[in-house]
């Protein structure tokens, strides 16, 4: 007899490429840059570690919120298990969480964008740390997402299948410019490197990984939408469709990573770090191109701005629900209302601190994985263990899962100082 489903098909189909859109941004495409010279070893490593750490941290981030049936956001669900003020603090941490990867995805999108009209303008226009070109995005980006959520999830869902066939096309087409030797399988076998590279690479990985984001605007719109969900039942979709989404981010995020990885020179790695871009938008730089190699190149802009954008609005989602629970408004606003001026003052904000140009993997290293790590390694662990309501949880898999939280909390400040 066939399994009855709890809720549409097509609607836990928006949510698992939401997902994947979400975690299919700037790290899968900058992480080539630290992968090309981290050798096979430690990026086997890192992927195994970080595909095993980050279903358990969100399967336990998922059931916190689950469980705390009367609440309506993540705050409020902080707040049932320590209450209010230990909720608002870390709630602060959770807004922090959110605004730096929008921060991240802008600045990708600006510098990615500059380098596309570099290469595909007559006269190589260079508008690289040019403001205006942020502000157009965060323009257009503000347009979208005062539209509705179900809109935005229909939008993304859309743009994640294309991506989905984009990578699949370009990492087949990078098969034949594999490079040997490479940094990935000639690299320095010494103990101290490799540490140095794991500690680098794996939070790194890990946050190429993550959509804990999206979480919590998933649970609500379960409970929203489909009210006659029981807890059990809520628990065992939200976490069914948390699975799905993560295999499917690990498989494509492996296979594209080994491949650009072994496409990459030196010098592509070194001309993307001083030019903040992304590891496929130096595809050919400095060279003559083939037929072949433009298609390539062109693709790889294409999978750039669509990985980013799907990462962009995904996280914005939840962005824009939490900045809207925290930031006090006049009563007279509607929720409407108070979302709407809550997206227009957190994107001006963005647009502000991404017109600096800050290095995206130093973003990434030193401020977005720590937070990581705290948000959705750290702090859902401690409620499980802290909680008699979520004691079946406990165990070996939560103790590693907070072990793992404390290694990314310091691991990539630790690597980059050896």
């Amino acid at each position: 007899m066939a399994k009855e489903r709890l809720t549409p098909k097509n609607i836990d189909r928006n949510w698992i490429f939401t997902f994947f859109g979400t975690a299919i941004g700037a790290g899968i495409l900058f992480l080539p840059i630290q992968t090309g010279t981290a050798g096979i070893l430690v990026v086997v490593i890192s992927m195994l570690l970080a595909f095993v750490a980050t279903y358990y941290s969100q399967k336990y981030f998922t059931v916190f919120i689950v469980r705390s049936k009367d609440s309506e956001s993540y705050d409020s669900a902080l707040a049932s298990y320590w209450g209010k003020w230990a909720s608002i603090a870390i709630s602060g941490l959770w807004a922090i969480a959110l605004f730096v990867p929008l921060t991240i995805y802008t600045t990708a999108l600006s510098a990615n964008l500059a380098q596309f009209i570099y290469d595909y303008t007559p006269t190589h226009i260079k508008l690289f740390g040019n403001p205006f070109v942020s502000m157009v995005l965060m323009a257009i980006c503000i347009a979208i997402l005062l539209t509705s959520e179900d809109t935005i999830i229909s939008f993304t869902n859309k743009i994640g299948n294309v991506l989905l066939f984009l990578l699949i096309a370009i990492t087949i087409l990078f098969i034949p410019f594999w490079k040997f030797p490479n940094g990935l399988l000639n690299f320095d076998w010494s103990l101290s490197t490799m540490l140095k590279n794991l500690l680098m690479t794996f939070p790194l990985y890990n946050g190429a990984l993550v959509f804990y984001m999206t979480i919590p605007p998933m649970i609500m719109f379960y409970r929203k939408n489909y009210p006659q969900l029981t807890l059990n039942q809520q628990e065992q979709k939200t976490t069914e469709l948390n699975k799905y989404a993560l295999i499917m981010t690990a498989v494509f995020t492996m296979v594209f990573l080994l491949s650009a990885s072994l496409t990459l020179s030196p010098e592509d790695i070194d001309y993307a770090v001083k030019n903040n871009v992304s590891a496929l938008a130096i595809l050919g730089i400095g060279k003559e191109l083939n037929v072949i190699m433009h298609i390539i190149k062109f693709t790889g802009y294409l999978v750039i701005f669509f990985a980013m954008i799907t990462s962009f609005f995904g996280v914005a989602i939840g962005a824009i629900a939490m900045w809207s629970h925290l930031v006090p408004a006049p009563k007279r606003w509607n929720e409407k209302r108070k979302k709407k001026i809550t997206t227009i003052f957190l994107l001006v904000l963005v647009w502000v601190i991404s017109a600096f140009n800050i290095n995206i993997l130093d973003l990434m290293g030193f401020l977005s994985t720590p937070i990581n790590a705290a948000v959705s390694f750290i702090i859902p662990t401690v409620i499980i263990f802290s909680s008699k309501s979520l004691k079946e949880f406990r165990g070996l898999a939560a103790l590693l899962v907070f072990l793992l939280g404390i290694f990314t909390l310091v691991s990539y400040l630790i690597g980059s100082r050896l």
